[in-house]
């Protein structure tokens, strides 16, 4: 994957939710991601450039809530944030098995 694409799909993660009222809301939603991703399987996980880990590694660490993955419920059934089931489905839109 080039610079470009990497980019560009910095913009679709984190550009579009600038509308989220404030940094710690982002933040939130960055650790959803992380704590879903952590649950993926490794097949989709290593396709996602480590560029984009790092921001939402960084993003994550300054959020003080606690997520948790109901294993027995799908994506979609989980209590978290549509902006994190957005940023999981660009995700593997984008870097699924496959990709």
């Amino acid at each position: 994957m080039d610079n470009k694409s990497v980019e560009e799909i910095k913009h679709i993660l984190f550009d579009e939710y600038k509308n989220l009222s404030s940094q710690e809301q982002r933040n939130d939603v960055a650790k959803e991601v992380m704590t879903i991703l952590a649950y993926c399987d490794s097949d989709f996980i290593k396709n996602i450039p480590q560029e984009i880990f790092s921001v939402l590694n960084s993003m994550a660490g300054d959020s003080l809530k606690d997520f948790y993955v109901l294993k027995d419920k799908s994506l979609l059934e989980q209590n978290v944030s549509n902006e994190c089931k957005e940023i999981i489905s660009v995700l593997y839109s984008t870097f699924g098995i496959g990709k």
